[in-house]
């Protein structure tokens, strides 16, 4: 896939058609059919944050650590790596044709880039139903932490049940790494 077609693609509306599945948004299915969320509706994107660290270096800095490999790829063994010709993450994303549980590889991609943009987030690690972000710039609030988690939910719905939804927000809060999964 051509990395320019995720130019075309708005992150925004990507999360809210997320949400709006997850949420039940506009469907009664029962008051247990939908897990306790702090919005009835999609909230829109959530702020950028901060820029403090350099985004590059923090990732570097946190391959170095003890355990960072390990931290970044989701595993204790050694990584493999993967090569694509792209400028960034999102683009590689796009690239490489990432079959993609959470839609297409445009749209991750262009989450992500949405992310690199307003979070510092690098892409370390893909894998077929895995995702990987260092963040430089995480949320350091309540509120802002509750955005985005409901942006992960909207991009990751199998993070629906694992986790209350105010727990995984708080620890959203000053984390320097970003992990989804999907079933």
């Amino acid at each position: 896939m051509p990395t320019g077609a995720v130019a075309g693609v708005d992150a925004g509306e990507v999360l809210a058609s997320g949400w709006h599945l997850v949420s039940g948004e506009g469907v009664d299915f029962g008051q247990d059919a939908v897990p306790a969320l702090p919005y009835r509706s999609w909230p829109g994107l959530a702020d950028p944050a901060t820029p403090g660290a350099d985004p590059d270096e923090h990732a570097a800095r946190l391959a170095r650590a003890p355990g960072g490999v390990s931290e970044l790829t989701g595993c204790g063994e050694p990584p493999y790596l993967g090569l694509v010709p792209a400028s960034d993450g999102a683009a590689a994303i796009a690239a490489c044709g990432w079959l993609s549980p959470a839609g297409g590889a445009a749209e991750t991609a262009a989450v992500v880039r949405s992310w690199q943009d307003r979070f510092g987030a690098r892409l370390c690690s893909l894998g077929i139903d895995t995702l990987v972000l260092s963040v430089a710039w995480p949320p350091v609030t309540s509120e802002h932490a509750r955005r985005v988690a409901a942006e992960h939910l909207a991009f990751c719905h199998d993070l629906v049940g694992l986790v209350e939804f105010d727990e995984y927000a708080e620890a959203l809060t000053g984390a320097s790494t970003w992990s989804f999964w999907w079933h």
